[in-house]
């Protein structure tokens, strides 16, 4: 939900209520926190992101005034002093003070603002462009003193309620591993990062029908035919030749081993050799290089 807020401020260009200093006082070690920040010379403006009230979202954004550059930091959760103090924290979360010299100044090209690339920046490292209209003092919303918080079970109605209210399906998957529990909530439309078209292209469960047969290879003491037979069904499924094989089986792995960085195509290159196909290896080889 933070994302999906997120992108719709920084697309739809929406001026947002600053948070008032009665709200913020009730928060010391917030004001704390954006008090040292502003004694080094960065102003920080506090504002109300739940869009009149419909979402636990908190917008905090901090100004260079050495090149004129700002980013904005976004924070959601249901208690209102929690979402406040999450985006605060986040605002150098990774970053030192030093590191504030690689933002962009706010700019009055709408346009440019709401392009999926930009979004995408903003996902990345909040480095993406930021509209002159979100400053604007005339808000595009009332401030709200919201609150979301209760029971687990409330605060979980609460959000299946906004997602109703927006007209999304929900998908939660439980997970136990090693005696820690996980859940997963994805909501398409809100929780989607990048444009779910890209999925046809590439996804990382393209090549999970082969995952087990190419696992297998290291040691594997196959029939020269059936090597050559598993380059034939990656050159039938089009597969890229400098795609990762991890990236196309959905692997986690480490560096230090040659999953991690093994390609496509240098892998049709060692089928061939173990086949026998010496020519279309040196082919494969060549590809491999660029040559």
């Amino acid at each position: 939900m933070n994302v999906h807020i997120k992108n719709r401020i920084i697309a739809e260009s929406i001026s947002l209520p600053e948070i008032p200093a009665e709200v913020m006082a009730r928060y010391p070690g917030v004001v704390e926190s954006i008090a040292k920040l502003e004694a080094e010379g960065f102003p920080i403006f506090a504002y109300d992101g739940s869009l009149g009230g419909k979402y636990p979202v908190i917008c905090v954004v901090l100004f260079n005034p050495a090149n004129g550059t700002c980013f904005a930091s976004f924070g959601a959760h249901p208690d209102f002093g929690v979402a406040l103090e999450r985006t605060v924290t986040e605002l150098l979360q990774g970053r030192s003070l030093k590191d504030l010299d690689v933002f962009t100044p706010p700019t009055f090209d709408d346009e440019e603002v709401a392009e999926h690339a930009n979004l995408e920046t903003h996902f990345i490292d909040s480095s993406g462009l930021i509209s002159w209209d979100m400053f604007k003092q005339d808000a595009d919303y009332p401030f709200v003193d919201w609150s979301f918080s209760g029971t687990t079970e409330e605060e979980f109605a609460t959000l299946m309620a906004i997602f109703k209210a927006e007209d999304k399906e929900v998908y939660i998957a439980d997970y136990e591993h090693l005696g820690v529990y996980a859940c997963r909530i994805i909501v398409p439309g809100m929780s989607d990062i990048y444009p779910a078209e890209d999925l046809w292209l590439a996804n990382n469960s393209m090549g999970a029908h082969l995952r087990d047969t190419i696992l297998s290879l290291p040691g594997s003491e196959w029939d020269k035919e059936d090597y050559l037979a598993l380059i034939e069904q990656m050159d039938e499924e089009g597969l890229d030749d400098f795609t990762r094989v991890r990236e196309l089986l959905g692997l986690a792995t480490g560096k230090d081993n040659g999953w991690y960085t093994l390609r496509v195509g240098e892998l049709k290159a060692m089928l061939a050799l173990a086949g026998g196909d010496l020519e279309q290896a040196l082919d494969l080889d060549r590809v491999d290089h660029g040559i």
